[in-house]
């Protein structure tokens, strides 16, 4: 199975052209984004178990998409609490094939927040189990203004956002730290045994053998 999971990440790797020429940076291609691993970030925690940061950015039609949702949404910072039909204009990735639901306005514990679930099956985080990836905005964050809200989440739309993950590669092991503070001690991981039929499981191959240059432990 280690030679099966070599061949594997190697076949991976040669059809990506993803490889940094510094070898410094590991880039894996998604179908809406890419998570860019960087090896300079490496802290081993035992022989073959290691966390490392990634950075995840959208695509370029997938980050215009989200630009728009956000400014559909701000306005609605200013109605009452309701559904509100989505307007045609906002559609830039094609027709949807998932439900169209409404933009929600609701005020929660005085906190008043717009969201709207993105209708396509290439953003969602798990269709399987109607989990579907939305847009949201805080209007009267109690910590935050409207502005540093709205800033915040154009910032992380643009920038895309940084996550420390723990790899145990002679285990079959992965993990996130939940909080998504960095220096969180790798004890407290949730972690969870990655296998073939995951989507973790290409991600876990070739960052195993980026980083430890051997075939990472699979399940037979």
């Amino acid at each position: 199975m280690k030679l099966i999971a070599l061949i594997f990440a190697i076949s991976l790797v040669a059809t990506c052209p993803s490889w940094a020429g510094d070898d410094r940076f590991l880039e894996i291609e998604e179908n809406h984004d890419t998570l860019t691993y960087d090896i300079n970030t490496v802290q081993l925690v035992a022989p073959g178990r290691f966390t490392i940061i990634h950075t995840t950015i959208d695509h370029p039609d997938v980050m215009k998409f989200e630009l728009q949702v956000l400014a559909t949404l701000k306005p609605y910072c200013t109605r009452a609490d309701g559904n509100y039909p989505a307007p045609t204009d906002i559609f830039t990735l094609g027709v949807p094939d998932m439900p169209v639901d409404g933009i929600e306005v609701k005020t929660t514990h005085r906190v008043k927040m717009v969201s709207w679930n993105y209708p396509y099956k290439r953003l969602a985080m798990d269709i399987e189990h109607g989990l579907e990836r939305f847009e949201f905005l805080h209007c009267n964050d109690p910590v935050k203004t409207e502005a540093e809200s709205y800033f915040e989440t154009l910032s992380f739309i643009m920038n895309g956002f940084r996550s420390k993950e723990l790899f145990d590669c002679k285990r079959g092991q992965a993990g996130f730290f939940l909080s998504g503070n960095e220096n969180d001690d790798p004890a407290k991981i949730m972690t969870f045994f990655v296998s073939p039929n995951v989507k973790m499981y290409r991600i876990y191959v070739m960052v195993c053998a980026w980083v430890t240059h051997e075939a990472p432990y699979t399940p037979e």
